[in-house]
C-alpha cells in the first residue's frame, strides 16, 4: 500500500470521526488544527492496529501530527515487517 493511499484512509478516517467530508482535511495539516482530541487520537491507533496488523504508540498522533506523517510511519513499518 502506497503513502498516498495510507493517507487518503487517514483522512478519510478522521473525518468520519468529525462527520466532515474528507476534502475538508489537509493531509499536510496537523490534526489538532482539526479539534483531534486524545479519545479520536486513542480511536485512530485502534483503527491503525485493526487496519494494518501492529501495535502502535497511542501517542502516535503528537509523535507524527499529520496525516501524510502518520502515513509515513505506516508505509515505513509496513515494510519492515
Amino acid at each position: 500500500m502506497t503513502e498516498e493511499i495510507i493517507s487518503q484512509w487517514i483522512v478519510d478516517t478522521i473525518a468520519s470521526y468529525l462527520d466532515v467530508s474528507s476534502s475538508e482535511i489537509d493531509p499536510l495539516q496537523p490534526l489538532a488544527n482539526y479539534g483531534i482530541d486524545s479519545v479520536h487520537a486513542l480511536s485512530l491507533c485502534g483503527d491503525i492496529e485493526e487496519k494494518f496488523g501492529f501495535y502502535v504508540d497511542p501517542t502516535l498522533a503528537w509523535d507524527y501530527p499529520t496525516p501524510n506523517a502518520i502515513a509515513s510511519f505506516i508505509a515505513g513499518r509496513s515494510l519492515s515487517s
